[in-house]
């Protein structure tokens, strides 16, 4: 019987070994690309910019400040606003108004890699309806962009050039490397 037994225990550890050896490798969650390393703490210096005619009108800082891992990316996000009362038919309605900037960052060599979701949704030259009682002109912008971008030099992520106006949107980032 103990023939038996071995034989069994023998015969159920080689079915195991192909088992284990037909299931796929073990996959890596959020797998940098090539060219990323040790983790670092960084500075990210948004700056969202208005145009009107090739001058700035306008112009909003944002500020995040995220520590990058070497086995994977990681997200930063900011966003700022106010609901902003807009009379209509009904009464007041209420709009949210501002800007969400999120992020996923991956290190590089002298460089972070950017995949950037932002959007600004605001109004335009309030003064300029308020006097004529004209509603409200309102300007939504988005951009998603993937970019290496240098440390310590100002970049420009995205413009955009409004098709109603001679309004452009400017989305800018400085990387700084922290200590």
């Amino acid at each position: 019987m103990t023939h038996k037994v071995g034989r069994y225990l023998g015969t159920l550890a080689v079915i195991m070994m192909i088992c284990a050896a037909a299931l796929p490798a073990e996959d890596t969650p959020n797998t940098p690309p090539p060219g990323i390393h040790a983790a670092g703490s960084y500075r990210l210096d948004f700056v969202w910019r208005e145009f009107s005619d090739n001058s700035p009108v306008n112009s909003h800082s944002y500020t995040m400040l995220v520590n990058t891992l070497a086995d994977r990316g990681v997200r930063g996000k900011v966003s700022g606003g106010s609901r902003v009362p807009l009379s209509g038919d009904k009464g007041a309605q209420y709009m949210n108004l501002g800007v969400n900037i999120s992020c996923m960052v991956h290190e590089a060599d002298n460089a972070l890699l950017l995949d950037v979701n932002a959007e600004s949704n605001g109004m335009i030259s309030p003064s300029d309806y308020e006097k004529s009682g004209a509603p409200p002109v309102l300007h939504d912008v988005n951009t998603e962009v993937s970019s290496l971008v240098p440390l310590g030099k100002p970049t420009v992520l995205s413009s955009i050039d409004d098709p109603a106006s001679k309004r452009r949107y400017q989305l800018e980032v400085t990387i700084t490397k922290l200590k």
